[in-house]
């Protein structure tokens, strides 16, 4: 064979074993395919000014919108915002297959550009590794949770940058220089924790000469220059907005040290026996750690020590695969303060750039022990491969399919971790917003009861379901009861403020509860105090506007909305609240274009749909208005007023029957409900 064929074959063959790669990764994370959106992905999606605003890319290289500076991220949302959403998935999306198979296809990529940086390196075993990798059970979090495209794009700039310098490293060509040094400033664009790349720029060198020289600190130098500009920024950043009230963070040096040490034990732990991995990990007490807490500290040290001390034998590849996780670890270990510190230590997602160490550790180890024993050894080797293989993706199928929708992650996190407080939470959220009301009470009641009970925000979400029971029961005219949950949600509200005074939502939260018993003064006092603490709270504004409205005060109540909107554009309540007052003013041409506009982003939105009726009626489309009353009533069939102004609309086109059957349903939700009545005593008494 020639020259050309073999380089033909050869490439034939890299070819087929990175789509092997990408078939496997499909595979893996095949039942994460159509999952819906979790945890905070509608923070950073659907609420984020950087991904809904036309403008969003710009804003989100030039402002601080975003509580972190990940730019290239946020684009990447912007632009995915637009190529994924429809009508059905503006607001409340029910899938997004999109996100999730862009999140597949990007860890595949960089498990292939994994495979590459190791061929380079001479490291055995390379594309087992990068196998092992793409399938491993810890990678999970990163891939089937549509937020954590931050670190399947960092991941593959980082390898990138890797493979760009190794090639300068090779050729000595500018050209590779300048594109790793590109490659490695759009890795921190979308991700800052791989900010210890220089050092192991470092370490590249010494792993191919043995050594590390002046042109090679030299050229490291604009790297380094890089970090420190995203390291500055991502700490102020955490400081000035992610992390804002949150506590339980390391108060002194002594718990810094004990977190360090046994953070990376864990990883090393975790990623060696990935099994029954928790969603959340158990946080550990760092109130006052013992002597032998600092037994994982030093015990980093002795093997570095030991594989420092043996490097030019055997400790050569240990030492490069150890070191490599403790420098990419380094940022995450706990030496800063990230705002995830409050919930947990450790995460998977944390330590997604050291996970290839490991493997790479022990694939080699076990390489060269399997061509030591010859034709036998490689073949035992080849079979424990194939099953380790086969393991990690079972295990790792099984766990993508924790992620097809809040309740499945959050009762596998309980699973997995009985005290997982934030777990417990959010699944108290998820059932509140699936009108499941008594499981979401269940689920609160256990958190503050059992698990944490000095945690302001479950107070403020509990305080939030009884408010929803007590606006479901006044729309059912049943008073007594809906103040009964009112007081309920005064006293969760009061709880939450006074565990934390600066607590800006649940001021606003109880600013509701005030404005709905007509309390206008203690409402307007709460919501100014909700936003001297916190200006950008668009619920906030919209809230204090539905209040001016109440008040007669029309005016303030649009500029409230206007600002509300400005904060965030796709708010469909604010659009609804704006509407109801333009209806007030006898603007019924903005009112339409608002009720249009909250429908547009929440087409569910019951309120809408009867504004809209009601605006229409006074047209006197009536036809146009019954559609829009059906909407309403098809999404809460218990919404009294609808049924009474769907009445009203069927006596002024002439079906009076119809409308008889309208206000006898209201009087059956409602028998108290007395518009209904008379309307009904009205038309019996002219039959």
């Amino acid at each position: 064979m020639n020259a050309p064929e073999a380089t033909k074959r050869g490439w034939q063959l890299d070819i087929a074993l990175g789509a092997l790669i990408v078939l496997l990764t499909v595979a893996v994370y095949w039942p994460a395919r159509n999952g819906d959106f979790i945890w905070d992905d509608h923070a950073w999606l659907w609420n984020g000014r950087t991904t809904v605003d036309d403008d969003g890319w710009h804003r989100a290289w030039y402002t601080d919108d975003n509580t972190d500076y990940w730019p290239l991220t946020a684009t990447a949302f912007w632009v995915q915002y637009r190529l994924w959403d429809t009508e059905d998935t503006r607001y409340e999306p029910d899938a997004g297959f999109g996100y999730h198979a862009v999140n597949m296809l990007l860890h595949a990529l960089g498990a292939i550009l994994i495979w590459r940086v190791l061929l380079r390196l001479a490291v055995p075993g390379a594309w087992l590794i990068a196998a092992l990798f793409a399938a491993h059970p810890v990678c999970v979090l990163s891939v089937a949770w549509i937020v954590e495209l931050k670190n399947t794009l960092s991941l593959v700039l980082f390898a990138l940058t890797l493979l760009l310098y190794l090639r300068f490293d090779d050729t000595a060509k500018r050209r590779w220089y300048f594109a790793a040094l590109a490659a490695f400033f759009f890795t921190l664009a979308a991700k800052t924790s791989p900010i210890m790349l220089p050092v192991l720029l470092l370490g590249i060198a010494w792993w191919k000469r043995n050594a590390i020289t002046a042109k090679d600190v030299l050229r490291s130098l604009p790297f380094f220059a890089l970090s420190g500009a995203f390291a500055v920024t991502t700490i102020l950043f955490q400081h000035g907005k992610a992390i804002g009230r949150l506590t339980g963070f390391p108060e002194n040096i002594g718990q810094r040290i004990y977190i360090v040490g046994r953070s990376f034990w864990t990883y090393i732990a975790t990623d060696l026996a990935p099994i029954s991995l928790p969603i959340i990990y158990p946080r550990w007490d760092i109130s006052s750690p013992g002597v032998w807490a600092y037994l994982w500290p030093v015990a980093i040290l002795a093997v570095l020590g030991v594989l420092i001390f043996y490097r030019r034998t055997w400790g050569r590849g240990p030492l490069g695969a150890f070191g490599y996780m403790l420098i990419v670890l380094l940022p995450v270990l706990g030496f800063v303060d990230m705002s995830f510190m409050h919930i947990a230590f450790v995460s998977d997602h944390l330590q997604y750039l050291a996970v290839p160490a490991v493997i790479a550790l022990v694939v080699a180890g076990g390489w060269t022990l399997a061509i030591r024993f010859g034709l036998a050894g490689k073949l035992i080797g080849g079979a424990a491969a194939v099953v380790v293989l086969v393991g990690l993706s079972t295990v790792s199928f099984n766990r993508a399919a924790a992620f097809t929708d809040e309740e499945a992650l959050w009762k596998y996190a309980i699973k997995n971790n009985p005290n997982a407080w934030l777990a417990y939470n959010n699944l108290g959220r998820w059932y509140q917003k699936k009108h499941r009301y008594g499981e979401a009470l269940t689920y609160y009641n256990d958190l503050i009861e059992r698990i944490r009970p000095d945690y302001a925000q479950a107070y403020n979400n509990r305080g939030l379901l009884w408010e929803v029971a007590g606006d479901n029961l006044r729309a059912m005219g049943n008073l007594k009861s809906m103040n009964d949950r009112y007081d309920q949600a005064i006293a969760d509200y009061d709880k939450a403020i006074e565990l934390d005074p600066q607590y800006a939502v649940a001021y606003g939260n109880r600013a509701v509860i005030h404005s709905r018993r007509r309390r206008f003064d203690l409402a307007l006092a709460d919501y100014d105090k909700a936003l001297a603490l916190n200006p950008q709270l668009a619920e906030v504004w919209s809230g204090r506007g539905a209040t001016h409205m109440d008040m007669g005060q029309l005016d303030k109540a649009i500029a409230d909305f206007d600002q509300a909107i400005k904060l965030m554009r796709n708010f469909a309540d604010a659009h609804h609240n704006r509407a109801g007052a333009w209806m007030q003013k006898g603007q019924l041409d903005k009112a339409v274009a608002d009720y249009a506009q909250a429908l547009e982003y929440d087409p569910k939105h019951f309120q809408a749909h009867y504004g809209m009726g009601m605006c229409l009626a006074r047209r006197k489309d009536y036809a146009g208005a019954i559609a829009h009353f059906d909407e309403s009533l098809a999404i809460n069939p218990r919404f009294v007023l609808a049924y009474q102004q769907r009445g009203l609309a069927y006596m002024a086109i002439g079906q009076k029957q119809l409308a008889i059957n309208d206000f006898e349903a209201a009087l059956k939700i409602n028998p108290q409900y007395a518009p209904a009545a008379e309307e009904l005593k009205r038309m019996r008494g002219t039959q």
